[in-house]
């Protein structure tokens, strides 16, 4: 079983569960190792979380030799749509998402 069981952490999903209730902090962000933030990601994630339980920000495909920006990603990390809104209701990339 792949998701909503015991699994092996290929995807990490497990891991950042336990740590997450663990967490001793109002809000909970994420980073994966090959990922970055912007100078202002978590600032505008606190702001975009007023009210709501959780938010997410749009990600940016990034050139890996020069970290120049190249595309906002409106395909595939854009929360309930997006290619993934019929088989999974959606999906963010978890170094996009806060938690409160």
């Amino acid at each position: 079983m792949r998701h909503g069981g015991i699994y092996s952490n290929a995807y990490s999903g497990a891991l950042r569960t336990i740590l997450s209730y663990a967490a001793n902090s109002p809000r909970v962000a994420y980073l994966d190792d090959d990922n970055w933030w912007a100078p202002t990601h978590l600032s505008d994630l606190i702001a975009a979380l007023e009210g709501h339980d959780w938010a997410f920000s749009h990600r940016w495909y990034v050139d890996s030799a020069t970290d120049a920006p190249l595309a906002i990603d409106r395909w595939e990390s854009v929360g309930l749509g997006g290619a993934f809104a019929e088989d999974f209701g959606g999906f963010v990339d978890t170094s996009s998402l806060m938690l409160e």
